[in-house]
């Protein structure tokens, strides 16, 4: 009565195939009894009927190609057509052609065309899709750089631009793909069509401007590297000749002091943009400094420029030969620094001014009052014979004297007037011009200097005999 009533007989109706050794589900709770427990005579045999394995039942449709694997790795009881997605993925050909990612999702006779071995089906990229990369070595080999997960996803997230005909390197490896390739267009107008002979088809010109530096005055590379554009690779020795050799303080100087030009008014500036003087006039100074001397020196610019006096170590380093003009540096002359005779006129506009020189150097005169006075108040210059400084000083000293009072004054100093220094009779005086010694006081007779002591009692010279 286990499985059977009183009042019906078969079907079975208290017998539960779930508390057997093998549950129905799915398709099978359809199946007849009879289905699986065929007639061993007059009834249907149910001990001993096997069920291990699909095709103790089931003819197998794939002809034995895929064992060992058992029918469930890729098929369940609810339709044979319903593929068991976690397993297929799992158990489809592994170490062969597994199924991840978007290949979980493709319809299998996609792949698997009807009439066909399962194992025909292709396991390369190439075979089923086809390569948007023409050049090798990118055509064949997909998975270097992509995943099953979707095409723009790419292995390790990062393209091997080393695969290609232009490498990354430097700044252009933290560059986003996008500025490159853009948003708009096919993959083979954003990819395969990009020019890169030149670094202007990206960057264009920012000196907006040809260099005789380089061929054609295109080649960036010439002045540049990947690694960064800001500071130039081009250095101070390359600017020798046949350009300009930069030495002294012009090494000291950044390439725009003297290379860069202002923008046009029409243009606006652009950030990071610098437009450079391709070619400075290098043979005139004053291409790129003022003339700090104004109008003078017009002659000595015009035969030699700047250079004839300056040079490069130092603007006020000059090299200039006083003995060139008509007033030749000699002893304490030569010792003085050039302000100390060519005085600036008036103070400069800023402390910076560096550009407004007022000192006079041409056209100054060379008689020594226009830079020492005259300390004798023009004692020599008011009557004959009038002499001027050098009559009785030189350039060695000022107390150095060349005078001689035998040979040049009026009064020979002969006996005692010989020991007597120049103080004794040449005494100092105060007048309305300043104080100055009195050399020219028509001081010659004796009686100028001496008491006449004759004279303090006339009766007695009278009375002598």
């Amino acid at each position: 009565m286990a499985c059977h009533t009183d009042a019906k007989w078969k079907p079975a109706p208290q017998f539960d195939h779930g508390k057997s050794r093998y549950p129905l589900t799915g398709k099978h709770t359809k199946v007849a009894c009879a289905g699986c427990h065929p007639a061993a005579t007059k009834a249907l045999k149910f001990r001993g009927v096997p069920f291990a394995k699909c095709n103790d039942c089931h003819k197998d449709p794939h002809n034995k190609r895929y064992e060992p694997s058992a029918c469930a790795s890729c098929h369940q009881t609810s339709n044979w057509g319903d593929i068991a997605g976690d397993a297929i993925r799992d158990n489809h050909a592994p170490g062969v052609f597994p199924l991840r990612g978007q290949h979980a999702t493709v319809a299998c006779d996609a792949c698997h065309k009807k009439g066909e071995p399962m194992k025909a089906a292709p396991t390369k990229c190439e075979a089923c899709h086809r390569s948007p990369h023409r050049a090798a070595p990118l055509a064949a080999r997909c998975q270097v750089c992509h995943t099953e997960r979707s095409w723009p996803s790419l292995t390790g997230g990062h393209f091997a631009h080393e695969l290609t005909r232009y490498p990354l390197g430097g700044a252009h490896g933290e560059v986003a793909c996008k500025k490159c390739h853009g948003a708009q267009g096919g993959f083979a107008r954003r990819y395969l069509s990009l020019q890169f002979d030149r670094c202007e088809r990206c960057h264009g010109d920012p000196h907006r401007a040809p260099w005789r530096t380089v061929k054609d005055g295109l080649e960036c590379e010439a002045c540049h590297v990947v690694e960064r554009f800001v500071p130039s690779s081009f250095t101070a020795a390359r600017h020798g000749p046949p350009l300009y050799p930069l030495d002294g303080a012009h090494l000291a100087l950044p390439c725009a002091d003297c290379h860069r030009k202002a923008e046009p008014a029409s243009r606006p500036p652009e950030a990071g943009v610098s437009s450079f003087l391709p070619r400075p006039a290098a043979d005139d100074c004053r291409a790129c400094h003022d003339n700090p001397h104004g109008d003078g020196f017009k002659k000595e610019i015009a035969s030699g420029g700047c250079r004839g006096c300056h040079t490069t170590r130092a603007w006020g380093l000059a090299k200039f030969d006083h003995d060139r003009t008509r007033f030749p540096l000699r002893e304490r002359h030569a010792q003085v620094a050039c302000d100390g005779c060519h005085k600036q006129a008036g103070a400069p506009a800023r402390a910076t001014d560096k550009a407004a020189d007022r000192r006079s150097f041409a056209g100054l005169s060379i008689e020594c009052r226009s830079c020492h006075g005259d300390r004798h108040l023009g004692q020599f210059a008011a009557r004959e014979p009038r002499k001027e400084c050098p009559a009785c000083h030189d350039s060695t000293a000022w107390k150095n004297l060349r005078f001689d009072h035998d040979r040049d004054s009026a009064f020979p100093l002969e006996g005692k007037h010989k020991g007597l220094a120049c103080a004794a009779c040449h005494q100092s005086r105060r007048t309305q011009a300043g104080e100055a010694v009195l050399y020219r006081d028509g001081r010659v007779q004796c009686e100028s200097c001496h008491e006449n002591h004759h004279e303090r009692d006339e009766d007695v010279w009278q009375g002598a005999p």
